[in-house]
This record gives structure tokens, C-alpha cells and sequence, in this order.
């Protein structure tokens, strides 16, 4: 039932909140001894969370319950957007923003060790925000740094090899499968590799250079990772 209809119901129950007590208003016609009689059984078996001066406070439980689902549903919408925030699959141009982000606050000093302190994800949060008008939690971020710091070190890990050759135009390692082999090993995730080059390179560097040697093993999917 809309709030408008059972505004318009309250209104002809004569239920108003005047002052300290909510006062009856008779209704032009008036009721007739068996139109009266009903509402008063009604009233009498109904169960009012609120009553002033004896006489239930219709209207106060009807914006009660308003601001109540009102409120349940932003919520849920808050919640919604907080957690349809892709982990993984971030279109180009909004990865593109967050690098910058993270490489903005990097500069800043705000990267002291692993990964940012709580001053660089609360800005890079805030810049997500104004940039795509939605709620954010470090949560993606979080997965978004972990998989860009994989490829990083993964890239970098081949790159202590010798001899490596490159197609013309994608800059993709070119190499022989034997060759391939070992290395997919160490770091399964630099397959990728074979297809593309590694994307915004100088700006990973500032992002995640300095942190741990590159030249180790892998941890559970294929780049050495702690932060």
C-alpha cells in the first residue's frame, strides 16, 4: 500500500498528533452508531507501537515505517555498488586512473613499505569515487594491486634472462617453448607475455620497485607476493 493511501486512510480514522496528544477529528458527513461502533472495535484490536495521551498516534507510525524502508533501501543500494566493483576485469580507462592514483600517491610518500598506508588507499578511494560517482571499499583495489604487482614481478623476473627477442610491433616476448617452459614454472601468470608486453612499465616500477628481489619463487597462483 502507498504512503499516500494510507495517509488518506489516517486522515479519515481522524488520527492526528496535536501537541502532547493525538486528538480524534470528526469527519463531515459524520459516521452514523454503526459505522462508529466498527471503527471502534477495530481501533481496540489493533496493535499500536505508540500512543499519546491513550489514543494511538496513527501518522507517527506511518512515517516511522517510511523512514524505516526508506532507509533499509539505501542501504541495500550502498552495499550493492560497494560490492559490484569489479576485482579483476577493470576497464582499460579505469586502470588506467587507478595507476596514475596509486603512482600519485607513491610520489607523495605515501607508500612506506609493501603496500600504501591508510592517507594513500583513503585517497585513491576517494579519487575512484569522484571518478566513477560510485562507493568504493579497498577490497578490488586490493586484488587489482595484488594482480598488477604479479605481472610486474613476473615481467621483471624474465628480464633476468638473457637473449630475449621481441615481436615488432606488440613488443610480446617471442621466444621458443623449451625456453618458455622453466620460466612459466616460477611464474605461470607471465604467459600473458607471449601476447603483449607489459603495460604502463615505468609507472609500476615507481609502484612497486624497491619492495623484494624479483628473481624467486612464485606464491599461490604464480607471482611472489606479499603485500
Amino acid at each position: 500500500m502507498g504512503a499516500g493511501a494510507t495517509l488518506y486512510q489516517a486522515a479519515q480514522l481522524g488520527f492526528f498528533h496535536q501537541g502532547s496528544a493525538a486528538t480524534p477529528t470528526r469527519q463531515h458527513p459524520p459516521p452514523d452508531n454503526e459505522e462508529r461502533a466498527g471503527r471502534t472495535v477495530a481501533a481496540s484490536s489493533s496493535s499500536w507501537p505508540l500512543a499519546v495521551g491513550g489514543k494511538p498516534c496513527f501518522l507517527v507510525v506511518v512515517l516511522s515505517a517510511a523512514w524505516t524502508s526508506t532507509s533499509a533501501a539505501a542501504s541495500s543500494s550502498a552495499e550493492q555498488l560497494r560490492f559490484d566493483m569489479p576485482k579483476t576485469n577493470w576497464p582499460p580507462d579505469l586502470l588506467d586512473f587507478f595507476i596514475t592514483a596509486l603512482v600519485d600517491e607513491c610520489r607523495a610518500g605515501n607508500r612506506p613499505h609493501r603496500t600504501l598506508n591508510p592517507l594513500g588507499r583513503k585517497n585513491v578511494l576517494k579519487r575512484l569515487r569522484d571518478y566513477t560517482n560510485r562507493d568504493w571499499t579497498w577490497e578490488p583495489c586490493k586484488s587489482k594491486w595484488r594482480e598488477l604487482k604479479k605481472k610486474w614481478t613476473a615481467w621483471k623476473y624474465l628480464h633476468t634472462f638473457s637473449g630475449i627477442d621481441y615481436h615488432p610491433r606488440t613488443v610480446a616476448i617471442v621466444m621458443s617453448e623449451d625456453w618458455w617452459e622453466d620460466k612459466l614454472k616460477v611464474h605461470p601468470v607471465a604467459k600473458v607475455f607471449k601476447q603483449t608486453r607489459l603495460e604502463r612499465e615505468e609507472d609500476l616500477n615507481i609502484i612497486f620497485a624497491n619492495m623484494e628481489p624479483v628473481n624467486v619463487g612464485p606464491c599461490e597462483d604464480g607471482g611472489h607476493e606479499r603485500g
